[in-house]
């Protein structure tokens, strides 16, 4: 099966250098299809996104960043100091959201029986509360090594995608997976979602004959963190489909009206409503 030697060699491609990257025909083995999405968002949470964004807190500690990253050269420092900033805002939006989100710090995932890794460490990874009451990951940030931005995803980051995914695989109920990477490298960040069905996962790590299914990886372009519509765009992709509890108001406002071209043209009508808002309570 020449898939099922796709798989050994990236697990062993994985314990001996993590910035290893599958080749297309590895990829194609493994029926994984990827796609390149444009900057068309999701607006559901554009308010509690915009919030944390433009939070005196958030303003200091971009402000801090940019003093700090001044005369600082090296890509890993850069990576751990935007991602532990990217950890920090996550973890308060989902603090505040009204659905029930679990997060993990420094959690390493690994897919249960691989002989060849001890798993993957990742500086965050978001879960939420099945009705079962498993926790299910939805979200995790890792930290690419060594591998400037570019469109291929490495050995380290598709492993974390299916470790995660595996974890979906308990759930009797679950037909298809939805999980999310956030890569960071240096001031770079790309929002990676990947899309499969739990018999494409169980048939990869339990060695079927045939592989059953495949998975669609859907990845962003690369956003700058350091530019504000780049932060916003992270946040946006990152928290899409994800409830992070709007307001009945708000959600009846976004649901009703058409979708803006560009992020740029959302913001700006966010900001008119914010206006007629504040002149309606002076009023």
């Amino acid at each position: 099966m020449s898939w099922l030697k796709s798989v050994r060699t990236f697990l062993r491609d994985l314990r001996r250098f993590k910035s290893a990257s599958p080749d297309e025909m590895q990829l194609e083995q493994l029926h994984i299809e990827t796609f390149d999405i444009n900057d068309q968002h999701t607006f559901d949470n554009i308010e509690p996104v915009w919030d944390i964004l433009m939070s005196d807190n958030c303003l200091s500690e971009v402000y801090c960043l940019e003093t700090l990253l001044r005369g600082v050269k090296g890509a890993l420092f850069f990576s751990e100091c935007v991602s532990s900033l990217l950890a920090s805002w996550i973890t308060t939006l989902s603090q505040e959201a009204s659905h029930n989100f679990h997060i993990a710090r420094n959690k390493k995932l690994r897919i249960e029986n691989d002989n060849y890794s001890s798993g993957i460490p990742t500086l965050l990874t978001l879960s939420s509360s099945h009705k079962t009451k498993r926790i299910i990951p939805l979200l995790s940030i890792v930290i690419r090594e060594r591998n400037r931005p570019e469109h291929l995803l490495s050995s380290a980051e598709l492993y974390v995608a299916f470790a995660m995914a595996a974890m979906h695989c308990s759930l009797e109920d679950i037909k298809t997976i939805n999980v999310r990477v956030l890569i960071v490298y240096s001031y770079w960040v790309q929002v990676v979602t990947v899309t499969t069905t739990p018999l494409y996962i169980k048939s990869i790590i339990q060695g079927s004959e045939c592989i059953m299914g495949k998975m669609a990886i859907h990845r962003t372009r690369w956003f700058n963190f350091l530019d504000p519509s780049g932060r916003l765009g992270i946040l946006l992709s990152a928290s899409e489909d994800i409830n992070l509890g709007l307001s009945p108001e708000d959600t009846n406002f976004y649901n009703k009206r058409k979708r803006p071209k560009s992020t740029l043209e959302h913001v700006e009508k966010l900001e008119k409503l914010r206006s007629k808002r504040r002149k309606s309570k002076i009023a």
